[in-house]
């Protein structure tokens, strides 16, 4: 008698805490309670190059409002930034590179930062 992978346990989604911007860095906690950081100027290309041919700062703003219209009127996740993300490069949320989904979640925390301040 065989069973299909008895040994494996539910899948789960994997859910970062939001970055800390730095100066030169985004920090941000993974699932594990570890700390990983990445620089700033690497990411914000990489982030650049996987959304390709959107604008950055348009996405962002478009995220903005996607946010503004959660039911909860919650802050947003990991999930929200993935999911979004997935949505408009057609890229399964499961593999966005986490520096990428690092860097469109510090610069919206940036913008939201802001508009706060002005």
């Amino acid at each position: 008698m065989t069973t299909s992978k008895p040994y494996h346990g539910r899948e789960t989604d994997v859910a970062f805490a939001a970055p800390t911007v730095g100066s030169t860095v985004y920090a941000i906690e993974n699932p594990s309670g570890w700390c990983e950081v990445y620089g700033r100027e690497v990411a914000d290309k990489a982030l650049a190059k996987f959304i390709a041919p959107l604008d950055v700062d348009g996405v962002l703003e478009q995220f903005k409002v996607v946010v503004s219209l959660l039911p909860d009127k919650r802050t947003e996740n990991w999930q929200d930034v993935t999911e979004y993300l997935s949505k408009i490069t057609g890229t399964p949320r499961k593999l966005i590179p986490a520096i990428v989904a690092t860097s469109f979640w510090g610069q919206y925390l940036m913008l939201n930062n802001q508009e706060g301040t002005n």
